[in-house]
């Protein structure tokens, strides 16, 4: 996930945020943000809402969506595939 990688740290960038700036507004250790940064570790899933409000923008974006990829969600809920499948098949495309 080389993208969610490069999007932390430009986002932190841009937002002048140093790494342990960003880990005291999330309430994690600096040497965290290290790890995700230099992928050696992901971030709990449980932070990606945090974690994206904090850097501004949206956990789709964070973990590397394409817009293409979105619109096949729609296409599949326009189609009626929702739920459990909804969610194979947009692993399968992606």
């Amino acid at each position: 996930m080389k993208k969610m990688r490069e999007m932390i740290s430009k986002r932190r960038k841009e937002l002048g945020l140093t790494q342990r700036q960003l880990a005291n507004l999330l309430g994690i250790s600096f040497q965290a943000v290290s790890k995700w940064e230099n992928e050696r570790v992901y971030p709990d899933v449980v932070m990606l809402p945090k974690l994206a409000a904090v850097l501004g923008t949206t956990v789709d974006a964070l973990l590397g969506y394409s817009g293409k990829a979105r619109g096949m969600t729609e296409n599949m809920r326009r189609r009626g595939i929702t739920g459990d499948l909804s969610r194979i098949l947009s692993a399968m495309i992606l």
